[in-house]
């Protein structure tokens, strides 16, 4: 069983190898997920305003590729986009 076949997201971590924590714990510049809809970015902003989230960031890395960052209420900053199906994604499993 493949167990991204039902995912509505995929996982993504950003190493920032430039800061000066690099080796230490937190070097994490930030996390996030990828949508598997782009029409879900909407639904996401209001989710995070309404948890206390703070929208840092919201737009497009190309037409029809939306993204947005946020600092959850712990201060974390997390990061939801949207980007184009590619070859090496799972495919969906057929109903």
């Amino acid at each position: 069983m493949d167990p991204g076949a039902n995912a509505r997201a995929r996982d993504i971590v950003v190493f920032d190898e430039s800061a000066p924590r690099i080796g230490k714990p937190g070097g994490i510049a930030h996390f996030g997920f990828r949508l598997v809809n782009s029409k879900e970015i909407d639904v996401t902003v209001r989710a995070v305003k309404e948890a206390g989230g703070k929208i840092l960031d919201k737009s497009e890395f190309c037409p029809g590729e939306p993204y947005l960052f946020f600092k959850d209420p712990d201060g974390y900053e997390v990061e939801i986009a949207f980007e184009s199906p590619t070859p090496v994604d799972p495919k969906p499993k057929k109903k």
